[in-house]
């Protein structure tokens, strides 16, 4: 029992350690209900591997499937897997410090706290606030995205209430950016439905772009209070100018108003610059034969979808190999912090932009829209790209000792899990068992990040503030 004390003790002195067990807990009950027989429709089928790998794609809002959603899962087993993807995109952590909040409407230091971790929000004071406005809005957009997605089902011909299950369904997954489908081809057959292609990329976006961006122009004001674990927050007009930008620096304190400009800038750019090099590249190809805005719309589909969303309306099997490299920079980089997507976010590619171009042209600070970035950003996103790198490297090496496949298309496997992203070329359902085990733990890494997992693994105890003398080394 005493041991027992010591580890939650020691559990609860780290927010990120209850992050990560936390997921970890959610993925395997959700194991444990898939393989409930009256979750599959053939009870008994579903493997104790393969009922984990669905468990964890789900709660890790990755999307990558070793069985059909489909038709291996009855009605009951899907709404696991939604409940799972809600609990995921949320975050768990998110999800259940605001069922106690809503309950009792007030939280403890250590309850914001660890929600400031989970929501990318270093002022604890504002956590509480933001928290309320997080959860309406998800449940708003994921609502007014299922009545579209529902009417779009019922105009197509399917019957009301599998259109209204199958709006449910697709909102949240789009939403959070799980990419499951409850289609054995993705969105393939509505490669051609506007309405449905739109209201997709909508909520992907919406999931994406973070949770912070989505809730700038709330109207009331949230105090700027800062106290001894929070930087101090300052205002300078010149680094936003002008219309409601401007209004939401005044509101929110610049660190948020420059993280939400960021995040919209960057997805701007690379969802137009993805959709152009997908169409550049498979307007003879994979595009071949449909009509001129069919193809833009595909492309635009396409495009989005790398912000780790995990649809398609056009099969990756399909394109040629240099579409499949050209988009592992996208995935990779994911969406913005703070929301449903994965990667290592907009912004840490942002201060990695910024460093170079303050190497190049041999600036003295890094800078983003007039902002200068502080030593520690920079570390941290060296420090997480890095990481990302490794983990793409050991987990491709891996998969290419106990897999056949072609190397480009197990690259693509492991950046689209790493970055919880859950496009395939099809090399997911035939893999074997232990790269199934590579790809969970892949997928475990890319929800959590990498930033995550060493402040939950790093040891016990103050580290030495001992400087060496300085040295020098040949670089280049």
């Amino acid at each position: 029992m005493a041991a027992l004390t010591r580890w939650l003790e020691l559990l609860w002195d780290r927010p990120a350690r209850i992050v990560s067990a936390s997921f970890v807990t959610v993925a395997l009950v959700g194991t444990a209900l898939l393989m409930i027989p009256a979750a599959t429709t053939a009870p008994g089928a579903l493997r104790f591997l393969d009922a984990l790998f669905t468990a964890t794609s789900a709660v890790c809002v990755t999307g990558l499937i070793v069985v059909d959603t489909a038709t291996a899962f009855t009605t009951f087993g899907q709404g696991v897997i939604l409940l799972l993807i809600q609990i995921g995109g949320l975050g768990i952590m998110a999800f259940t410090v605001s069922t106690v909040y809503l309950v009792r409407r007030r939280l403890t230091m250590d309850e914001a706290e660890l929600l400031s971790f989970m929501l990318n929000e270093r002022n604890r004071h504002v956590v509480a606030r933001q928290l309320r406005d997080v959860i309406l809005l998800t449940f708003a957009i994921e609502a007014v995205g299922a009545v579209v997605l529902t009417a779009a089902f019922v105009a197509r011909g399917t019957a009301v209430g599998t259109a209204v299950w199958y709006g449910v369904f697709h909102a949240v997954s789009a939403f959070c950016n799980a990419g499951f489908a409850l289609f054995s081809d993705s969105l393939e057959q509505f490669v051609s439905a506007p309405v449905i292609n739109v209201s997709v990329m909508l909520l992907i976006v919406a999931g994406g772009i973070g949770f912070g961006t989505l809730i700038l122009f709330r109207r009331d004001p949230v105090p700027q209070v800062a106290d001894a674990a929070d930087e101090p927050l300052t205002y300078q007009p010149r680094i936003v100018s002008g219309g409601r930008m401007a209004g939401v620096g005044r509101r929110l304190g610049m660190p948020q108003a420059l993280a939400a400009r960021v995040a919209v800038t960057g997805t701007v750019v690379l969802i137009i610059l993805g959709a152009v090099l997908y169409y550049l590249l498979e307007a003879r190809h994979a595009l071949l034969g449909m009509s001129l805005p069919r193809k833009y719309l595909a492309a635009l589909f396409q495009s989005v979808t790398l912000r780790t969303a995990g649809f398609d309306t056009v099969a990756f099997s399909d394109v040629r190999r240099a579409t499949l490299l050209v988009t592992l920079p996208f995935m990779f980089i994911g969406g913005a912090s703070g929301g449903t997507a994965g990667g290592i976010k907009i912004g840490s590619a942002a201060v990695l932009v910024a460093e170079v171009r303050r190497f190049l042209l041999r600036q003295r600070d890094a800078v983003v829209f007039h902002r200068r970035l502080a030593g520690r950003l920079i570390t941290q996103a060296v420090v997480l790209s890095m990481a990302g790198v490794a983990a793409v490297f050991v987990a491709t090496t891996m998969l290419s000792i106990t897999e056949t496949a072609p190397l480009e298309t197990i690259v693509f496997e492991v950046v689209s899990a790493l970055g919880t992203v859950g496009l395939s070329t099809g090399l997911t359902g035939t893999l074997s068992d232990t790269g199934r085990v590579v790809v969970v733990l892949l997928m475990f890494v890319g929800r959590l990040g990498p930033l995550t997992l060493f402040a939950a693994l790093r040891p016990e105890g103050k580290t030495a503030n001992v400087r060496v003398p300085e040295g020098e080394l040949p670089v280049g």
